[in-house]
């Protein structure tokens, strides 16, 4: 460490530390964002045609990799090394003590799966257009699921990225102490959706269990809303915000129609009423305790941000692929 901060010198201050990581994750944002929008534009994926030569096509729009992907490419290696370098910075019981970091470690998995995959495409797309047509043609499908899921993958990375930018949001005066309540409202979601998870999976279960042996008894098609687990599951979601309509339970048989919609007015009472007025009584708390501390707060808060660049991340890509693996060894 002294070695380090002899080279760098003023460079390793919290502050620098904090504005190279916010040019690092926005530079990584707007490539994902541009990839993620022009890549899909630049591929073949078209069923209109069976021919060998739109298969070709298929082939060569997978096998090539724009200069922009390649770049993001670079750029997600930067960031898994500069999370590497932290790693080894503060030790594994530091590192994995702060959330941020689990995102962080998050957001490289998934765009290291999804630059393989887009790799893999790359290289075997070149190996197969030598074949046979026929062989290409059964590949194909093939091809164009690994490539979109490749795409969504970094579609859906790129919520993880907007959410990981939320954290530098909390150096600001008017953002911060909101964003902070907004963090600690979180935590009361998360505990309560334990509890309703559970009941909602109980209901379910015994609604779908149910309809399900009056389907088979019978031989009909009614309470197709409950016939399958999946189905129940967002019958029962969609109750707790009063989508769902009770006149779609069929009054055929008065017994199994008296269960269920005694079950779903149950669940109902307890989910909607009891469970959500509860969170929201939470919440409402969570909100007056920060407000009533909000300055003390939210320079605690901050003060703890700029505590995690002081052994820091102080270079921008792209010279944290050379300098990165260097401190590293």
């Amino acid at each position: 460490s002294s070695g380090i901060n002899a080279e760098y010198g003023g460079m390793l201050t919290p502050f620098y530390s904090f504005l190279c990581d916010l040019i690092n994750y926005s530079t990584l944002l707007g490539l994902l964002l541009y990839v993620s929008l022009t890549v899909p534009n630049d591929l073949v994926l078209s069923d209109d045609e069976t021919s060998s030569l739109n298969s070709y096509q298929i082939l060569r729009s997978n096998a090539d990799i724009g200069k922009t992907e390649i770049i993001l490419w670079l750029c997600v290696l930067s960031r898994f090394m500069l999370e590497v370098y932290q790693f080894c910075m503060k030790g594994p019981k530091k590192y994995f003590s702060n959330f941020w970091n689990h995102v962080d470690v998050l957001i490289c998995v998934l765009l290291i799966i999804a630059c393989a995959i887009r790799f893999w495409n790359t290289t075997a797309a070149v190996e197969i257009a030598r074949m046979e047509s026929l062989v290409i043609k059964t590949l194909v499908e093939d091809f164009k699921t690994s490539t979109m899921t490749s795409i969504y993958i970094y579609s859906v990375t790129q919520v993880f990225v907007f959410f990981r930018l939320m954290n530098f949001l909390d150096v600001m005066s008017g953002i911060g102490p909101l964003q902070l309540a907004v963090k600690r409202m979180l935590s009361d979601v998360a505990k309560l959706m334990v509890l309703l998870v559970i009941i909602l999976l109980g209901f379910v279960c015994a609604v779908h269990s149910v309809a399900n042996c009056y389907r088979h008894v019978k031989n009909t098609t009614d309470f197709e809303q409950f016939s399958t687990f999946d189905k129940a599951l967002v019958s029962m979601t969609w109750t707790l915000f009063d989508i769902y309509s009770y006149d779609a339970i069929t009054r055929d048989h008065m017994i199994t129609y008296w269960i269920i919609l005694v079950l779903v007015l149950l669940y109902s009472v307890i989910g909607a009423i009891i469970i959500l007025n509860t969170l929201i009584a939470m919440l409402n708390n969570t909100y007056v305790e920060i407000q009533s501390n909000e300055d003390t707060e939210w320079k605690y808060s901050r003060c703890r941000l700029f505590s995690e660049y002081k052994k820091g991340i102080p270079w921008i890509f792209p010279f944290s692929l050379i300098i990165a693996p260097v401190n590293i060894v």
